[in-house]
């Protein structure tokens, strides 16, 4: 039998590598490595250099630096980065021929982030976040909060008041920084037009689903605004002569985004795309003045593909059973690196070479370990549930026997417009590499498929979605080394919606983990970081005018009817589902009798399971495999059951 991925291994001992940023000339690479240092159980980030196409891999930074976020200066001369310690944060630069110390340029006791160069090299732009509120001095005993304004919480960021992030502008010769946006909202990305005289970036306004394109003057900081006002931008780029920018945005009350293109002159926005069939992910890159390279993911697998900016056509130009990360560029837009995950790898740098088609792995770090003890098989197929197919995987243990009969894990996933498909999930994979079949699905609601496709989850949750992935169970449960006596459910966030959904409405489980579920959707609405306004637009309105609608779509309702043996998850920082929910399920599972534990991780916030700290994913790995293993086994020597 081969060794087993286990919950150790896959908290402390995989290596992930990101942000990879290729040099101008389109000759190198620098790329962030993260791991986990053996004795401290602390991450460690090292910024590495390697040629295009891996060779010479070594460190450009030591780990003990602190150091983050690498960016080339438009020459590639210099490398902006910056560092943080118990000093506070700094933005470096450093030439990048090593042969003289950074430069600080500079400093906050707030985080520095999304570093960009102007295109003549001569500034940066970056965010830092300002307190108008925060006194000079530290405080003798903790502050009084208060507050006039829905979004004063953030997840991941606790209680944020008036603190919002905002640009700065700094010469790279060295100057005082200039704060550049003044409104207190966060403001994300910054992206110089091609001229150097102005900033795009997205200013989030509303309370979790809501950012407007904004253009500021750098030298004035005057701001230009863009519609669609009432809707999400996610990602922008100017287009080579600086006419026009090209973004995407959610229309109000849309779960699928869409492409505009806004003119910077006139001030005006065009709507280009109206059912877009994929995701976007990042900044995209004009080929000329028509055409925008972007990539995206689409029916669960990241590609590049073109937009034509003018009829809203779009071409696939590449595709990977892969999702890829946001991807940098030299300046030829030849060359392209990101980051990317498979259903058998992860934490590794693609390269793709646009003028050939051809694309290249160019890290090693994590091969020995899945030779040792290999990830899990896995197989796509369909179902059809009335006029929508639905894409789901099968996860097999690695030494998978077809003569023995295993138990089966039905993992439901998030969002509720999420998407599942070709990623190496840490908890899929210690349960499969440890004797169970792990099934999921895109139901309908899912993006990465279309508008129409994700819309259907709007008025409908635990409706057509709940069974989806019920039909994706089933599906398995056809075939004969699949048990169908021993079954059991996983679901996070939404995802832990639709499992609290199932512990009320079917006994047919053997076991289930509910990790920060939205179960009370009166209480959840009063409480998010988001102020309500999603499950406002999913499920049609507003508690005080559809509250017999919030009552039937809560699974809080039909709890009482539960059997199933459940352990419920939740991180106590938890912003975007507050504990208030996971609290509430797990009291009225114990008042109905239920075999119900509750484990809850200190200072967690929504993501604690994929990016806290490592002690708290190992130990979310360890306590949800041993749950199924006391309540369903693992495989057995038990022949197939016989088909009639």
């Amino acid at each position: 039998m081969a060794e087993r991925l286990t919950p150790k291994l896959l908290a402390y001992d995989l290596v992930q590598a990101s942000e990879p940023q290729v040099s101008p000339d389109g000759t190198e690479v620098i790329y962030t490595r993260v791991d986990v240092d053996p004795e401290t159980h602390q991450r460690r980030r090292e910024l590495r250099r390697c040629a295009i196409d891996g060779a010479d891999d070594r460190p450009l930074m030591d780990a003990a630096a602190g150091a983050s976020n690498p960016r080339w200066s438009p020459d590639g001369a210099t490398i902006a980065l910056t560092r943080s310690g118990s000093g506070g944060n700094a933005l470096l630069a450093w030439p990048a021929d090593g042969r003289s110390d950074p430069r600080q340029l500079a400093q906050s006791r707030n985080e520095i982030g999304d570093l960009a160069w102007s295109p003549d090299g001569s500034q940066l732009a970056y965010t830092s976040v300002v307190d108008p509120t925060e006194p000079g001095e530290p405080a003798r005993s903790p502050r009084v909060r208060v507050t006039s304004r829905l979004d004063y919480k953030q997840d991941g960021r606790g209680f944020v008041g008036e603190a919002r992030r905002q640009i700065f502008v700094v010469a790279a010769a060295g100057a005082e920084p200039k704060q550049l946006s003044t409104r207190s909202f966060d403001h994300q990305a910054p992206a110089w037009s091609p001229d150097g005289r102005m900033l795009a970036t997205s200013v989030v306004h509303t309370p979790g689903l809501g950012a407007e394109l904004c253009v500021l003057d750098v030298s004035t900081g005057e701001a230009q605004w863009f519609e669609p006002a009432d809707s999400r931008v996610e990602t922008y780029a100017w287009s080579a002569s600086g006419a026009e920018i090209a973004f995407t945005a959610h229309p109000a009350g849309d779960l699928q985004q869409q492409f505009y293109v806004a003119n910077v002159a006139s001030g005006t926005t065009r709507r280009v795309t109206h059912d877009l069939p994929s995701l976007p992910v990042g900044a995209g890159l004009w080929l000329d003045d028509r055409q925008l390279l972007f990539q995206a993911v689409r029916g669960g697998a990241s590609g590049l593909e073109i937009l034509d900016t003018r009829d809203g056509g779009i071409r696939v130009v590449e595709r990977w059973l892969a999702r890829n990360g946001p991807m940098t560029w030299d300046r030829g837009g030849n060359r392209f690196a990101f980051g990317f995950d498979t259903l058998t790898d992860t934490g590794e740098i693609r390269v793709y070479d646009r003028s050939g088609g051809t694309s290249r792995v160019i890290t090693a770090n994590n091969g020995a370990i899945f030779a040792a003890r290999p990830p899990a098989l896995w197989e796509r197929f369909d179902i059809k549930r009335g006029e929508f197919t639905i894409e789901a995987w099968l996860l097999k243990p690695p030494d998978f026997d077809p003569t023995r009969r295993y138990p089966v894990i039905l993992d439901v996933h998030g969002g509720p417009t999420g998407h599942y498909g070709y990623a190496f999930m840490a908890h899929q994979q210690v349960w499969a590499s440890n004797g169970f079949l792990v099934v999921f699905a895109n139901a309908r609601g899912s993006n990465t498929y279309g508008r129409t496709f994700a819309q259907q989850i709007v008025c409908d949750w635990g409706g057509e979605d709940y069974f989806d992935n019920l039909a994706a169970l089933d599906a398995v449960l056809m075939r004969p080394y699949a048990d169908p006596e021993r079954t059991a459910i996983y679901g996070y966030s939404y995802g832990g919606y639709v499992c609290s959904w199932a512990l009320g409405h079917t006994d047919r489980f053997k076991a289930a983990v509910c990790g920060s579920p939205m179960f009370d959707l009166l209480s959840c609405y009063g409480t998010a970081d988001y102020a309500g306004r999603g499950i406002e637009i999913h499920l049609g309105g507003r508690p005080q005018d559809i509250r017999d609608e919030y009552i039937r779509r809560s699974p809080s309702t039909y709890i009482h009817h539960a059997t199933t043996p459940t352990l419920v998850i939740e991180g106590e920082d938890d912003q975007r589902v507050p504990m208030n929910q996971a609290e509430q399920l797990f009291v009225l599972l114990k008042k109905a009798g239920v075999e119900t534990q509750f484990a809850r991780y200190p200072g967690g916030s929504h993501m604690f399971f994929a990016f806290g700290i490592p002690e708290h994913r190992a130990d979310f790995l360890r306590r949800t495999l041993e749950w199924y293993r006391s309540h369903l086994g693992s495989d057995d020597a038990r022949p197939p059951a016989r088909r009639a």
